[in-house]
């Protein structure tokens, strides 16, 4: 599977989503498995995106997640 690797793209959705510090949690957390993924050998970009993106809908109401 193929992903638009536009990461600025993905903050500007995650920022209007999220708060401030889920937002900066997400963050972090991106960078965490950009680093794991380096040391593993792992498929970068991918484990980027996915701590990016692992928090998307945090801050949703349980009607929003249904």
């Amino acid at each position: 599977m193929v992903f638009n690797m536009n990461f600025d793209s993905y903050k500007s959705i995650i920022r209007d989503l999220l708060d401030d510090y889920r937002y900066n949690h997400s963050l972090c957390v991106a960078e965490e498995a950009k680093r794991l993924a380096i040391l593993y050998n792992e498929d970068v970009e991918n484990a980027y995106l996915a701590g990016l993106l692992h928090d998307i809908t945090k801050n949703f109401t349980i009607d929003e997640h249904l």
